[in-house]
């Protein structure tokens, strides 16, 4: 078997541990801070936002040390970061901690999860590469749809005081586990091509792109990072309110069951979106994704009964597991793949503005209108402008030069 593909098992395993334990998680420590420990609701919805802008952020000098590298010290280190982030969240009893171990934990997935997973995946494919961004993200689901719920059974029965220690170790050996089981740097540092091809007879074929500061420059760069940012912004705003959304219109039972709605649509979403770019540019499918957003929050300010809101969310688990993809085919598309981690960080650390934005948003239209149905309203108009900046974008690669 080609190895890419066990470096894709293992990116899948880090994106399940990483998003297992950090990502969807995150929730889970904030509950147990404000329930049992006495910090404020603004204070836990503080250090989230804490948690996204510090992964944001260390994004970009973390690409800048991946171009050309071998993606595992950083991995690596970031399995023991995290490790003592979790420790010092398990002790946390006032704010000031709590911001200091979101922050540490934020630098810690920023190492293990999307820039060095999404780079590797693309350096080892190219003809496969849809295929493989597919099985790699959707350990991103599998570790919300595993990981978080058993974590968040334990804590509610023994406490965080006492399970997360353990979390802690699980995500340092976890992570140590799979880099050394799995984790490879490059093709090349094993005489291969990407795709398992042959080696043609004058030697490796070299990666070639767009250096980052011409890219950064284009109004391509600029029209992807904002429809990107956009679709962010509505997709985690209504995650994070998905349960509530479910009761409000329904009932707690409709709450629950939505959120795994979401989960295993992203899942069916992201290997069906492997079958349609075979007929469809990514760039023209990640705008057809912005509509789909929309016509999902249309149906939620709209729909009040159980059935209504889990159509809506299926067809918005649809768009949410296809974006992780698309965005990196589309960078390699428009700018090639020399420099992909820092073409990826940057989008990233814009797109944090919408994925720190979108919660606060969602809960203030619900606090001003008294229910979710202008929260949805508003992120449907927000999807199909995402939409039309996203054929401004496939507009303006046409014109501009190709990066690859």
């Amino acid at each position: 078997m080609f190895p890419g593909w066990r470096v894709v098992g293992g990116v899948f395993g880090l994106m399940a541990i990483a998003c297992g334990l950090g990502f969807y998680n995150a929730s889970v420590y904030l509950q147990v801070m404000v329930a049992d420990r006495g910090i404020s609701v603004v204070a836990a919805s503080g250090a989230s936002a804490t948690f996204f802008v510090t992964f944001g952020l260390a994004g970009v000098p973390i690409s800048r040390w991946l171009t050309g590298r071998d993606p595992r010290p950083v991995i690596l280190a970031g399995g023991v970061v995290g490790g003592v982030a979790l420790l010092g969240l398990t002790s946390a009893t006032a704010a000031p901690q709590l911001y200091v171990s979101f922050a540490v934990f934020g630098l810690a997935f920023a190492a293990v999860s999307f820039v060095p997973g999404t780079t590797l995946v693309t350096r080892w494919f190219v003809r496969r590469r849809a295929l493989a961004l597919t099985v790699a993200t959707t350990g991103l689901s599998v570790g919300g749809i595993v990981i978080t719920p058993l974590s968040a059974s334990a804590i509610e029965r023994s406490g965080l005081e006492v399970v997360g220690p353990w979390l802690a170790l699980g995500w340092t050996v976890g992570i140590w586990l799979v880099t050394w089981a799995a984790i490879r740097p490059s093709p090349q540092a094993l005489g291969l091509e990407p795709d398992g091809d042959p080696r043609p007879e004058d030697g490796a074929v070299p990666v070639t792109g767009m250096a980052p500061g011409a890219a950064y420059r284009t109004r391509t760069f600029r029209y992807l990072t904002a429809g990107a940012s956009l679709m962010m912004l509505t997709q985690i705003g209504a995650l994070a309110h998905l349960y509530p959304i479910g009761v409000e219109r329904a009932d707690a039972a409709t709450g629950a069951l939505a959120v795994t709605t979401v989960a295993v649509a992203s899942i069916v979403g992201r290997f069906a979106g492997v079958w349609v770019l075979r007929h469809l540019d990514a760039l023209r499918f990640m705008t057809l994704l912005g509509v789909f957003q929309a016509l999902a929050m249309g149906l939620l300010a709209v729909e009040a009964g159980a059935v209504g809101v889990l159509v809506a969310v299926a067809v918005f688990g649809l768009a949410v597991g296809n974006l992780l993809v698309l965005i990196p085919v589309v960078i390699v598309e428009s700018f090639g793949g020399a420099h992909y981690p820092s073409i990826y960080a940057m989008i990233q650390l814009v797109s944090t503005v919408g994925i720190a934005a979108g919660p606060i948003l969602f809960g203030a239209a619900r606090q001003a209108s008294g229910g979710y149905g202008a929260g949805a309203l508003a992120a449907a108009v927000v999807s199909l402008v995402s939409a039309a900046v996203l054929v401004a974008a496939s507009r303006a690669r046409q014109r501009e030069p190709a990066g690859v």
